[in-house]
């Protein structure tokens, strides 16, 4: 009784970055029909489960991120229901914000007004026309 073929199925190769990985039950490793480089079995295993990891960890972020918040209530596209959870943390700027927005005003005031008294003297300052 013939037994029917199974496809080749060929994986990406590191070197050449051609889909023309395949392995060779033989030897127990991966060659490459482009650039005829031959893997251990493991290393590409390897690879394989770091680039899953990888790309795992970026769908995670990535869908954490583009939910769309309401309260403590979020909008799922899969399901196309709110559900209940928690809000992810925003980014501030820091506890001294106001601070700092306070100095760069008075500095650029400052500026401002050395500038505008070099091309006409004895004007007021900046500050004072705002």
């Amino acid at each position: 009784m013939i037994q029917p073929k199974k496809p080749i199925s060929l994986q990406t190769c590191p070197s050449c970055k051609e889909q023309a990985l395949m392995f060779n039950e033989y030897s127990n490793n991966y060659e490459c029909l482009n650039c005829k480089d031959t893997f251990l079995k493991a290393s590409i295993d390897k690879l394989n489960q770091q680039s899953k990891e990888e790309k795992n960890a970026l769908n995670k972020v990535t869908e954490k991120e583009t939910r769309a918040w309401s309260g403590n209530q979020y909008f799922d596209i899969k399901t196309k229901k709110w559900r209940n959870g928690k809000q992810p943390k925003r980014t501030r700027l820091g506890r001294y914000t106001w601070f700092w927005i306070i100095v760069i005003f008075i500095l650029a005031s400052v500026v401002l007004t050395l500038i505008l008294n070099y091309f006409s003297p004895g004007s007021h300052s900046i500050i004072f026309w705002w």
